[in-house]
């Protein structure tokens, strides 16, 4: 499932109530939510994500509980959708991206 970030933090990456909300609403048995989280500044996908980066981030996730868990079963799979470009030639038409050297 790709990614399906519903961009409700603010400029700065801190997550909203909207989010808290918008899963409440859908949360039933099989949901899976694949929400983008920035892990630094550097790190950013796309603008409006939240980020895990900072106190105040962190705080905002906090709010409704303290702590943030992840759990995975033996099937999960992760994959990194953001990061710093390659500035290199890559290989294309493949179900992932590898450089040429």
């Amino acid at each position: 499932m790709a990614l399906m970030t519903r961009s409700r933090a603010d400029i700065n990456g801190i997550n909203s109530d909207l989010s808290a909300l918008y899963y409440a609403q859908r949360a039933c048995v099989g949901l899976l939510i694949t929400e983008g989280i920035n892990i630094s500044l550097q790190a950013l996908g796309s603008p409006f994500t939240p980020g895990i980066y900072a106190r105040a981030q962190i705080d905002a996730f906090e709010k409704k509980g303290n702590k943030i868990t992840v759990s995975a079963n033996d099937d999960s799979h992760f994959i990194l959708f953001g990061g710093t470009p390659l500035n290199e030639p890559i290989v294309g038409y493949a179900s992932y991206v590898m450089n040429t050297q």
